[in-house]
């Protein structure tokens, strides 16, 4: 509308303070000739909350691009851009030579067709099938005794990433404890835990990316586990001897008292409103302490369905699920026992969108 944007500043620093807040003004010798309606159209997509934008179909109901007045004969001013050229100015030592980072890059721009040894601008190809994943090491079959690891190896180059997914015939497999997925750089690895008869067939792996995918079998057989042969002993009563059982005497180690000390203490941490945070600490002593948590020195109520806190093995968590400007506070977690006590602190800044 009017040629230039409404973040106005002294230096790029605070224009971009001013975008980064959404904080702008329309110039009156910049925005004066401008309708109300034109103006009222740039508020509504100027919101920093998405939520309160206009969609696309809204924009295009907008009183501004439905007006039915003759467009204005109003002609701007040839000084208008004068800071701006004089700003892009002082940016380019080398102005007004040509910059190729403003010059255009495209297939058989004016720079390459003109100046292609000064900018080594040259054009590349490739075909599309030698990008698509290849398999430099194929899996091989496997056999294994029922209750052994079977370990299927691969490993796949691509010229971007490939998506590697693995089946059992039609089933894909998740990741478990009892099919294991592995991968380090462009090796890609499967195992099997715990081998049953069930799980013999055949196994496929497939690699997927943006220029094609690729997908090699391989078989696993699992042989039943051998029988061991119980052997009943003989023992002639005439012959055989006995030493007579005695009882031993162990002295374990038992931990001794201590007071309630925590070895990790919490961490100040700085959430977005929306998102949830885990407070966590660890605690020792002997007996088991007991443990409260304070938010701004006010016990926090262990019922309340806003927070979550568990002890569990010495590690003591608040948990928040979804975080609001309002649990901004200094949070703290208190353990006692009868030989003493020991808190730690931490604050927590939940910012707004």
């Amino acid at each position: 509308m009017s040629g230039v944007h409404p973040f106005a500043g002294l230096d790029q620093t605070e224009i971009g303070e001013n975008i980064r807040r959404c904080q702008y003004q329309f110039a009156p010798n910049l925005f004066g000739n401008i309708s109300d309606n034109g103006k009222n159209f740039i508020k509504r997509l100027l919101l920093k909350n998405k939520t309160d934008r206009m969609n696309v179909f809204e924009a295009l109901e907008h009183p501004w691009l439905n007006l039915s007045d003759e467009p204005s004969d109003y002609l701007f001013s040839p000084h208008l851009y004068d800071n701006i050229r004089r700003r892009i100015k002082d940016n380019y030592a080398s102005w007004p030579e040509p910059n190729p980072a403003l010059g255009r890059l495209a297939n058989y721009s004016s720079l390459k067709k003109q100046r292609p040894k000064e900018y080594n601008i040259y054009s590349s190809y490739f075909d599309r099938r030698d990008a698509a994943p290849r398999f430099v090491i194929r899996p091989r079959n496997q056999h294994v005794i029922e209750g052994q690891t079977a370990t299927f190896i691969c490993f796949v180059v691509a010229a971007s990433p490939p998506l590697i997914s693995w089946f059992h015939g039609t089933n894909e497999l998740k990741q478990s404890t009892k099919y294991m997925k592995k991968y380090d750089r462009n090796c890609y690895i499967l195992e099997v835990k715990r081998c049953t008869l069930n799980d013999t067939g055949e196994y496929i792996v497939k690699a997927v990316n943006s220029y094609g995918e690729r997908e090699y079998n391989a078989f696993l057989t699992v042989d039943p586990a051998p029988v061991v042969k119980e052997f009943e002993r003989y023992y002639e009563k005439s012959t055989s001897y006995r030493r007579p059982a005695q009882e031993m005497e162990f002295n374990l180690w038992q931990e001794p008292d201590n007071k309630a000390t925590f070895t990790f203490k919490l961490r100040p941490r700085l959430i977005q409103s929306g998102i949830g945070v885990k407070l966590l600490c660890c605690l020792s002593g002997k007996p088991t302490p007991d443990v409260k948590w304070f938010r701004n020195n006010v016990e926090i109520d262990p019922l309340d369905s806003h927070y979550q806190i568990e002890l569990s093995c010495g590690v003591c968590t608040l948990e928040i699920s979804a975080c609001a400007v309002t649990d901004s506070a200094t949070y703290m977690c208190r353990a006692v026992n009868a030989l003493g006590s020991d808190e730690t602190k931490c604050n927590v800044l939940v910012e707004g969108l």
